[in-house]
């Protein structure tokens, strides 16, 4: 039997990988045999591209005071489904729980994403998304 995954692949700012993660204690069995593919006819995006996405974000971070959280960069990852729609954000790397709560509205109030495709097939794909917070 054969299973396929879809391995890491990364764009500057953006990181992409399996809607279906591999699991930390698979072991394949001898008759087994993983097939990795790294290829995407369409990489999910932002509506607009990468130019809209930052511009998305300058518009809509929210940020009152430097006693919140400093700066830093902050990076949540989450999944973009089939439909373009963002689920089960999670932050990898914080700057404290007010900077999270900011990051974690921003990205519920993104619009519908254009999803990835492979073999014309929309799939869905985790991605990692850096939050720059820096004062102006």
């Amino acid at each position: 039997m054969r299973k396929n995954w879809l391995l890491l692949c990364s764009i500057p700012a953006l990181f992409y990988s399996c809607s279906e993660p591999l699991q930390d204690n698979f072991t394949p069995e001898k008759s087994e045999s993983i097939e990795f593919i790294c290829y995407f006819q369409k990489l999910a995006q932002f509506p607009g591209g990468n130019d809209s996405l930052r511009v998305f974000i300058k518009k809509n971070l929210r940020w009152p005071s430097p006693d919140f959280c400093g700066e830093g960069t902050e990076v949540v990852s989450f999944f973009v489904e089939t439909d373009g729609s963002i689920s089960s954000p999670i932050i990898r790397r914080s700057l404290g729980p007010l900077c999270d709560r900011e990051t974690l509205r921003l990205i519920s109030i993104m619009p519908i994403w254009e999803p990835a495709l492979v073999d014309g097939i929309p799939q869905g794909v985790q991605m990692n998304l850096p939050i720059r917070f820096k004062l102006q």
